[in-house]
């Protein structure tokens, strides 16, 4: 559970990074009335860093207007890890909101590409990483 008022949801993807091997990156979505802005995403930083540790810092933490989910309400991390990693999201047509996808993808893509974030073919066992994550849920 996130511990930052501001913030309806929140999960935690892995990607690949060129320096560190893996980071994470964070989506989280904001309550109702209340607007996204960077000081949410820092204070998401500073608190898992307090509660986790340094290590665990987030490389970055999006905030998207709602979660990719399945119709039971889960969390389709699979989905964001995909976009987080410049991978094919695969089939979402079972989502209970696909149209999310496109502009999450749109947002989070254009954003690390504007702060240097080269978009590169993963290497199959990178890949497999990144796919079993989401089935481990």
């Amino acid at each position: 559970a996130i511990m930052v008022d501001e913030i309806a949801e929140a999960a935690a993807v892995p990607v690949i990074d060129e320096l560190r091997g893996h980071a994470v990156e964070m989506y989280v979505s904001v309550k109702t009335g209340v607007d996204p802005s960077q000081e949410i995403a820092d204070k998401v930083s500073r608190m898992i860093e307090t509660e986790i540790g340094r290590v665990a810092r987030p490389k970055y933490v999006w905030i998207v207007a709602d979660m990719p989910k399945t119709r039971s309400g889960k969390i389709m991390r699979r989905v964001i890890a995909s976009i987080s990693n410049f991978t094919d999201v695969g089939d979402i047509t079972t989502l209970a909101n696909p149209d999310v996808v496109e502009d999450i993808r749109h947002y989070v893509q254009s954003e690390k590409v504007e702060r240097g974030g080269e978009p590169r073919q993963l290497t199959a066992e990178e890949l497999a990483a990144v796919k079993a994550f989401g089935h481990a849920e």
